[in-house]
C-alpha cells in the first residue's frame, strides 16, 4: 500500500509544480509587459504611416493618370470622331453627307474629295450669314476630310507636347535638367514660315486655276467643233460622225490625267455617247470597233492624243471650203495646245526641294514650339499647340491638294456636259439647226476671214 500512495503523491506534487510554472508565465512580470506594450505602441504608427503612404501613392497615380488623359485629350477626341460608327452616327444626324453622295480621289482612302460643281442653291448657302460660320465649324467633325489627312501629324505633335509638359512638371523638380527654349527664335522665324506656306499655296492655286481654264477652254472649243462640223459639212453623216469623236476626246483625256483605278477607258468611251435614253440611232456614240481602235492604239501615245489625231482626220474628210477648214483646223490646234498644257501641269510639280523644305520647317517648328510655351501656358500648352498645328498644317495640306488639280477638279461633270450637248446636236440634225440659224454659214465664214 505505501508504495502506491507515494506514487500518487509524487504525481500530485509534479502537477502542482507545473501548474505554478504555468501561472508564473501567465502572470508575467512587469518588465516583460512593458516591453510588449512598447512594441505595440511603435508598430501602430508604422502601420498607419504605411497605409497613409499607400493612399498618397494611389492618389498621386490617379492624379497622374487624370493629367495624362487631359494632355492627350485632343488626340483622343480626334480618334473618337473618326471612328466608323461615329461617322455613321453623324450621317444619321445630318452632320455628314453619305459617302455615296460624293466622289473621292482614287488612292486617297476617301480622305480627299473631288470638288463638286456649284449651283444656285450652293452659292446661296456659301455666302449666307451667319449660317455659313456655323456650317463651316460643324463640318470639321462632319463633312470635312481635313481631320482624316491630319490625324497622324496631330497625334505625334500631341504626344510631344504631353512629354514636354510632364517632363517639366514631374522630372525637373527631381533634378532633371530643364529643356525650356527661348520664345524669340520662334517669333523671328514665324515670318519666314508664313511666307513659305503662303507662296506654296499661291503657286498650287495658280496651277489649279490654269488647269480649270484649260478644261473650260476645251469645253468651248468642243462646242464649236460639234456645231461647225454639223453645219458646214456637205455630208450630214460625216458631221454627225465628227460630233461623236469630239466627246470621246475629252473622255479619253480625263482618263489619261487621272489615276487608272478611278476610270475605265472603255467604259468612259461608251458613256461619251451621252445619256442612255438618247444613245441610240442618230444619238449613238462610237462603235465598238472604233473603241477597240482607241484601246489598241500604238504604244507611246496617250488616248487623248490619239483621238485628237483621228479628229483632225475627220475634219479633213468633211470637204469644207478653205475658210471653214482653216477655222476648224484652228480649233483642233487649240485642243492640241490644251492637251499639252495639261500634260505640263501633270508632269511638273512644284520643285520638290521647296515642298520638302516647307514641310520639314513646319513640322520642326511645331514640334519644338512646346519647349518654348510650357512655362507660360502650363496644361493649356496641349490645346494651344493642337489648334495652331491644325491651322498651319491645314493650310499646307490645301497646297498639296491643289498642286495636282486634275484629281480634284470636277472633270466628269465637264465631260458629261460635252457629251450631252454633242448628243443633242446629233439628234437635232442639220435641217433643224440650219432652220434656226439661216445665216450661220455666212456669219462663221466672215468671222473666220476677219
Amino acid at each position: 500500500m505505501m508504495p502506491k500512495m507515494g506514487h500518487k503523491r509524487g504525481f500530485l506534487l509534479l502537477a502542482t509544480a507545473l501548474l505554478g510554472i504555468s501561472c508564473s508565465f501567465v502572470t508575467s512580470s512587469p518588465p516583460q509587459l512593458g516591453r510588449r506594450t512598447n512594441v505595440q505602441a511603435r508598430a501602430e504608427p508604422e502601420l498607419l504611416s504605411s497605409v497613409a503612404n499607400a493612399m498618397t501613392q494611389t492618389q498621386d497615380s490617379q492624379t497622374l493618370f487624370t493629367q495624362f488623359f487631359i494632355a492627350l485629350l485632343p488626340a483622343i477626341i480626334v480618334e473618337i470622331i473618326l471612328l466608323p460608327d461615329i461617322q455613321k452616327l453623324f450621317t444619321t444626324w445630318g452632320w455628314r453627307d453619305a459617302v455615296e453622295s460624293r466622289d473621292y480621289v482614287a488612292g486617297s482612302e476617301m480622305s480627299i474629295k473631288v470638288q463638286r460643281p456649284f449651283f444656285l442653291t450652293d452659292w446661296q448657302e456659301h455666302r449666307s450669314n451667319p449660317g455659313r460660320y456655323w456650317s463651316v465649324i460643324s463640318n470639321v467633325i462632319g463633312n470635312s476630310t481635313a481631320l482624316n489627312r491630319l490625324q497622324g501629324p496631330l497625334l505625334v505633335l500631341n504626344i510631344i507636347a504631353a512629354f514636354v509638359l510632364f517632363y517639366d512638371v514631374y522630372l525637373v523638380p527631381q533634378g532633371a535638367p530643364s529643356l525650356t527654349l527661348p520664345l524669340l527664335p520662334f517669333t523671328l522665324s514665324s515670318f519666314a514660315l508664313g511666307l513659305l506656306i503662303t507662296f506654296r499655296v499661291n503657286v498650287a492655286n495658280n496651277r489649279y486655276v490654269l488647269a480649270r481654264n484649260k478644261w473650260g477652254h476645251m469645253l468651248n472649243v468642243s462646242r464649236s467643233l460639234v456645231h461647225q462640223g454639223l453645219l458646214w459639212a456637205k455630208d450630214e453623216e460625216k458631221g454627225k460622225d465628227l460630233a461623236r469623236w469630239v466627246p470621246a476626246f475629252v473622255a479619253a483625256l480625263m482618263c489619261h490625267l487621272r489615276d487608272p483605278t478611278s476610270h475605265d477607258l472603255r467604259e468612259e468611251l461608251q458613256k461619251a455617247a451621252g445619256p442612255d435614253e438618247g444613245a441610240s440611232g442618230e444619238g449613238r456614240g462610237l462603235t465598238e470597233e472604233e473603241i477597240d481602235e482607241i484601246m489598241n492604239r500604238p504604244a507611246g501615245i496617250n488616248p487623248g492624243h490619239y483621238v485628237l489625231l483621228r479628229l483632225r482626220e475627220k475634219v479633213m474628210n468633211l470637204e469644207l471650203g478653205l475658210p471653214q477648214r482653216i477655222r476648224m483646223e484652228f480649233n483642233v490646234d487649240e485642243l492640241f495646245d490644251d492637251i499639252g498644257g495639261c500634260e505640263n501641269i501633270f508632269a511638273t510639280p512644284i520643285p520638290l526641294g521647296y515642298t520638302k523644305h516647307t514641310s520639314r520647317f513646319l513640322l520642326l517648328w511645331l514640334g519644338l514650339l512646346p519647349f518654348a510655351l510650357e512655362q507660360q501656358l502650363g496644361f493649356g500648352l496641349v490645346f494651344s499647340q493642337q489648334l495652331l498645328a491644325f491651322g498651319l498644317l491645314g493650310i499646307e495640306d490645301i497646297g498639296i491638294q491643289l498642286e495636282e488639280p486634275f484629281s480634284v477638279l470636277p472633270l466628269q461633270r465637264i465631260v458629261g456636259k460635252i457629251c450631252l450637248e454633242a448628243q443633242l446636236v446629233r439628234l437635232r440634225g442639220v435641217a433643224e439647226a440650219r432652220a434656226d440659224t439661216p445665216n450661220a454659214l455666212d456669219t462663221s465664214t466672215a468671222s473666220s476671214m476677219a
